[in-house]
């Protein structure tokens, strides 16, 4: 009796208390006294107004002596464990927690971890298996408006340190080029040096908010990986749409996916998934909702999975952009280094660009089934950038042949290494001149104004506002002997009408520098300068494809001295810009 006294006190002095605290820190963590039965539910306490959550969905007995935490559910919905529901309702659903485990008081919404806590004060609870690598802010080399070569302002920047990584994160990239520090959300701290396999299941933001991860329990490094899309690759709608109606709107895209993602696992390939999933941003998909249907599907597939979904519209962490690949490699394999050997990793996805109308291939005979469309070409394309074997779901899980496919016009590596050895041309004439630029937004006709004529006053209408304060700006520079050059779009003769009569009045030659920049390449501009320089403002392919619409070619009877075509060479200070500037960035 009298040991049973001590122990008890010297379990009361050394775990003296334990809490179910929220992962989210939406309230306070809830006391759980030793031996007594607390419920939780719907309630101020919590601060869950869902209704489908009961206000006695839980209730919970934690033993101190044991260090454990009895769970039982006694609402109608159900509730989850480790990412496991809890089967039956009342005593029949009894399981027992552990210090760190997680309890989901809905399944896939309101995660909360069991925290028991010493005498002292400091917590000895297990957190969610997650990098040992400390999230920073999202880092990235400023390129003022497009200038990517000779801007003192980007050379300054391409000096000064991006981000600092670990000495065990420095692995060189096995199959994409190396872009270490331009787009890692990680900075500080040391890689996992033993591979530990988790027991738990686990969600968390990562790069600003941009990307979700979930590991799923059982997911350790390997240096082997097998990559997949979800939708329309591992799952596809039951109702047979598009785009699922709700989120129990999925089932297994083919009965093969459970044996095939197994057997992978089991010859020693980590499985990923990786996912674009903006209807986030858009507000037409909750998180809770999107982490509820991952749970589900990995439940079914039935082997352990990482998960990355870029819940943004665009940037670098969008497929076909490279960026949820370089988490995986950088940050999130548990300190494993990925193979070198690019026959060791696979993509699996069905936006591959197929049965496109500009693919070259033959239309199908009278009767003959009309080949897929895909909606877009991301997913051959991020398999293209990291230089990753790539397969569509029909070839990897079904063994069929492949199918004729097409890639986007424009070829990034081709235009940089068509230009690698050029220099920029000098236009700049002896005399006092206006010259008028045509080019669309991300045409590069702002880096060719302000490159190819050095020296010369640039009159740009978005930093003046109106074309009144462009023409009497010009004026004042015209008047003091500078030449001027404006850095407008001018898409139509109407537009280039008033600077031509502005010419004539104040008794200056004009030339016309009309940019050679094809649309795909303006997009590709466009979304390269998005990534490099976040405070540029942000212009999406309407405007774009408006310019195009518009565009009318100049000609000399408008009253140009001469016209000069004027091709866009992308050039490089700073290598890592260059690689990515070569990747395929627009997913069609």
């Amino acid at each position: 009796m009298q040991h049973s006294r001590h122990l008890t006190r010297y379990i009361m002095e050394s775990m003296k208390r334990c809490f179910l605290t929220c992962v989210n820190n939406t309230h306070e963590p809830i006391f759980l006294p030793h031996l007594q039965r607390i419920t939780v539910g719907r309630g101020p306490e919590t601060k869950i107004t869902d209704k489908k959550c009961s206000r006695i969905q839980l209730s919970l007995v934690a033993d101190y002596s044991k260090k454990e935490v009895e769970v039982q559910r006694n609402g109608p919905n159900p509730s989850s464990v480790n990412g496991q529901p809890l089967s039956g309702i009342g005593p029949q659903s009894s399981t027992m927690l552990k210090n760190g485990d997680i309890v989901e008081i809905i399944i896939g919404k309101y995660a909360h971890r069991i925290n028991f806590e010493k005498g002292d004060g400091h917590s000895k609870c297990q957190s969610l298996p997650e990098s040992s690598s400390a999230i920073s802010s999202h880092s990235t080399t400023q390129v003022q408006g497009f200038e990517c070569s000779g801007s003192k302002s980007a050379k300054k920047r391409a000096a000064s340190p991006v981000s600092t990584t670990s000495p065990s994160l420095e692995t060189k990239r096995p199959c994409a080029p190396d872009l270490k520090g331009y787009f890692s959300p990680f900075s500080g701290g040391n890689a996992v040096s033993e591979v530990k396999k988790s027991s738990l299941s686990s969600w968390k933001k990562i790069c600003d908010g941009k990307v979700l991860m979930y590991k799923s329990a059982g997911v350790v490094g390997r240096d082997k990986i097998a990559a997949y899309d979800m939708d329309g690759t591992l799952i596809t709608t039951k109702s047979g749409r598009v785009f699922p109606k709700d989120c129990d709107d999925w089932q297994i895209a083919f009965a093969e996916v459970p044996a095939k993602l197994k057997e992978l696992w089991k010859i020693g390939y980590k499985i990923v998934i990786f996912t674009n999933q903006a209807g986030v941003e858009s507000g037409r998909l909750r998180v809770e909702d999107f982490k509820s249907k991952v749970n589900r599907i990995v439940q079914r597939l039935g082997v352990p999975i990482q998960l990355f979904a870029c819940i943004v519209s665009s940037g670098l962490y969008r497929k076909p952009a490279p960026g949820m690949w370089s988490i995986l490699e950088e940050a999130e394999n548990d300190g494993v280094p990925l193979s070198k050997n690019s026959k060791d990793h696979m993509y699996i996805g069905d936006a591959a660009g197929r049965g496109r109308d500009d693919s070259g291939a033959s239309k199908p005979g009278r009767g003959a089934k009309k080949p897929k469309k895909d909606f877009s070409c991301s997913d051959r394309l991020f398999a293209l950038n990291l230089e990753l074997s790539f397969f569509t779901p029909e070839e990897h899980f079904l063994k069929r042949p492949t199918e004729t496919f097409c890639l986007p016009s424009f070829n990034p590596k081709l235009a940089v290494k068509e230009t690698k050895n050029c220099s920029l041309p000098n236009l700049t004439s002896n005399r006092k001149e206006v010259v008028v630029m045509v080019g669309g937004p991300g045409s590069g006709k702002s880096y060719a104004s302000k490159n190819y004529l050095k020296g010369y006053a640039r009159v740009c209408r978005d930093e003046l506002g109106t074309r009144e304060k462009c023409e009497m700006v010009a004026r004042e520079k015209l008047s003091s002997g500078l030449s001027v050059v404006f850095d407008c779009t001018n898409p139509d003769r109407s537009s280039r009408s008033r600077v031509v009569s502005l010419a004539k009045v104040t008794g200056v030659p004009i030339r016309c520098f009309m940019m050679m920049t094809t649309k795909d390449q303006a997009k590709h501009n466009n979304k390269f300068r998005e990534i490099t320089d976040p405070s540029h403002m942000k212009i999406n392919d309407m405007v774009i494809n408006s310019y195009y619409s518009k565009f009318e070619e100049p000609t000399m009877d408008e009253g140009f001295e001469e016209i000069v075509e004027v091709k866009f060479l992308p050039k490089f200070d700073d290598e890592k810009l260059r690689k990515l500037y070569s990747m395929y960035l627009i997913d069609k």
